[in-house]
């Protein structure tokens, strides 16, 4: 893709339903995406130091790249079929909830995931071989799916953290 949006410290999308067809480029922190509408292109932060804050009513069509940075959600966020998010970083759900889509997916990365009682919430299996680190209140809500634990993936829980398991599957036996 030759064109690109780029929000750079303090910028700010706000959708009035439609598409948003081009690669999203986030850099530095206090950039915010919000409204209604769906994400077509990529959504890829540049570091440790960018920050987004996410409340979109709409799906997110393509992975989202991390690259050390953080994601906080003001809405539930909707991924849609074979999209994850990338890279390694931190997704704060807050009270919100991440909804995977309904295709198997893997999530290769170490996520850090904060809560206050939010959700990931699964709608097929997911083979997982990065890290995921629980922090705060947080349910993943299998719906009777699988969790496959590769080789090298984890689920840890943070000191003073809890993990709510909800009709999920952990499998260690895949790989």
């Amino acid at each position: 893709n030759d064109y690109a949006l780029l929000l750079v410290g303090g910028g700010y999308v706000s959708m009035v339903n439609g598409s948003m067809p081009l690669a999203t480029i986030v850099s530095g922190p206090g950039n915010s995406i919000d409204g209604v509408g769906n994400f077509q292109g990529p959504i890829m932060l540049q570091d440790s130091s960018t920050s987004l804050t996410m409340g979109l009513n709409g799906l997110i069509f393509t992975n989202i790249t991390l690259a050390g940075g953080t994601i906080s959600l003001t809405s539930d966020m909707y991924l849609a079929n074979n999209v994850v998010i990338a890279d390694s970083g931190t997704v704060n759900l807050q009270n919100r909830n991440i909804v995977f889509g309904s295709n198997s997916s893997t999530w290769n990365g170490n996520i850090n995931w904060y809560g206050n009682g939010g959700t990931i919430d699964m709608y097929a299996n997911v083979d997982l071989t990065g890290t995921w680190t629980i922090n705060g209140i947080v349910e993943i809500k299998g719906r009777n799916h699988t969790v496959h634990l590769g080789d090298t993936a984890e689920i840890i829980v943070a000191s003073g953290s809890t993990l709510e398991l909800g009709g999920v599957i952990l499998d260690a036996a895949w790989g």
